[in-house]
């Protein structure tokens, strides 16, 4: 099974003099519990959360192929979800990656290139993201190497096209080995989202640490943090509210700038196994958000509680002042929460496992008051698992 596996997915290249190539196959299948079937926030004061069940499919390829200097690698993730009564949340997703490196001794130069589309039957999260990474580095012996990456992404939401953008990005990246298991890595990058609507562009820098151990017991701890400073501009002037970029409206002295946002997430996981064949895995992250806004916010809201006629301009601040800072990317509304994710897996062979899978979200930290999210999903399946090389 293992050589007609990678048959089928390399005999190309390892028919190829010198090459080496090797592959992997995951499938998931099983039956889950979601508290919050729409994936959506709600005022303190409305009733429960939709709850349904529903059928879980995931499955995933991977392969590489080494000759010489030069190397190849891809994968593709499938996944869908099939409601029992909202069958309008009904998913299917996918995502592609393709790359390549060229080593020149200690030097290399990288070049990648992936896809990810989602799409929910009543299309209110369907999205599309592309990206392109090209890097170059060096390492020095075994415990260093330095990177620079320049990526172009382009984000499109079908749901509402404002949210979509383009982003060019750089990044500088070190990772150090530290012995006796431990790694340590760190990212410093900048990036510039131009939206599709009225010339809003968000500038922002990004960091992120990572420790990461890989004895017995597999932890790591990351904290990532991103600085966002926006164009984007409110303004009430003769009880009229004016919004968008500094250079259409001009700038102010009292001018809220809404979606200057601070993001800090800390995320720890760890893996370990137990007698008779059983394997945890835990995650669990923290998100915090600070937007020195939202006061000023708050306060446009009060001078425009006894306007006529701006209910709707209060709602749209008053959701603002979550959907900038905590809320920003709809389509993938989970990463966006802090989240706590424990799995139990008995395996009964090298190819065949039953897992439990137990995941809380929630917006602990949000800033608005009076908007919560909370959910809550089991899981129970069965996950087969194949691989195979050119030297088996």
């Amino acid at each position: 099974m293992r050589r007609l596996l990678l048959v089928l997915l390399f005999s190309c290249v390892a028919e190829q003099a010198g090459a080496e190539a090797d592959g992997s196959v995951r499938a998931s299948f099983g039956g889950e519990y979601d508290s919050n079937a729409r994936r959506e926030p709600r005022l303190a004061d409305e009733g429960p959360y939709v709850d349904d069940g529903l059928l879980r499919f995931t499955g995933e390829a991977r392969g590489r192929v080494r000759q010489g200097p030069w190397s190849g690698r891809g994968s593709l993730l499938l996944g869908a979800k099939r409601f029992v009564g909202e069958t309008s949340e009904d998913l299917l997703a996918y995502r592609l990656s393709l790359g390549g490196r060229r080593q020149f001794g200690p030097w290399y130069v990288d070049l990648e290139g992936g896809h990810r589309l989602s799409r929910v039957r009543r299309g209110v999260r369907d999205y599309a993201w592309s990206t392109t990474d090209l890097s170059f580095g060096r390492r020095f012996g075994d415990r260093l190497q330095l990177g620079l990456r320049g990526s172009l992404w382009r984000y499109a939401f079908d749901a509402v096209p404002s949210l979509s953008y383009v982003s060019p990005r750089v990044e500088l990246e070190a990772l150090v080995r530290l012995g006796k298991g431990y790694t340590l890595s760190n990212t410093l990058g900048a990036n510039l989202e131009s939206f599709d609507d009225f010339g809003r562009e968000h500038t922002e820098w990004q960091v992120q640490t990572q420790v990461q151990y890989g004895g017995p017991w597999l932890w790591g701890l990351t904290y990532f943090g991103r600085f966002q400073d926006s164009n984007v501009r409110l303004r009430l002037e003769d009880d009229v509210l004016r919004v968008g970029p500094g250079s259409e409206i001009g700038e102010a002295s009292g001018d809220v700038k809404p979606e200057d946002v601070a993001r800090h997430k800390v995320t720890a996981f760890v893996s370990f196994g137990l007698p008779w064949r059983l394997f945890v895995t835990a995650s669990a992250s923290l998100l915090f958000n600070r937007n020195d806004s939202i006061d000023q916010i708050n306060a446009l809201i009060d001078e425009l509680e006894n306007t006529p006629g701006d209910e709707d301009v209060q709602d749209r601040l008053r959701a603002s002042i979550d959907g900038l800072a905590s809320f920003a990317d709809p389509a993938n509304f989970d990463e966006n929460q802090n989240q706590l994710q424990v799995q139990i897996r008995r395996a009964f062979s090298d190819s065949l496992s039953v897992e439990v899978r137990y995941a809380i979200f929630s917006d602990l930290f949000g800033s608005a008051e009076d908007i919560e999210f909370l959910r809550q999903t089991v899981f129970i399946g069965v996950t087969g698992y194949l691989e195979g090389g050119s030297g088996d």
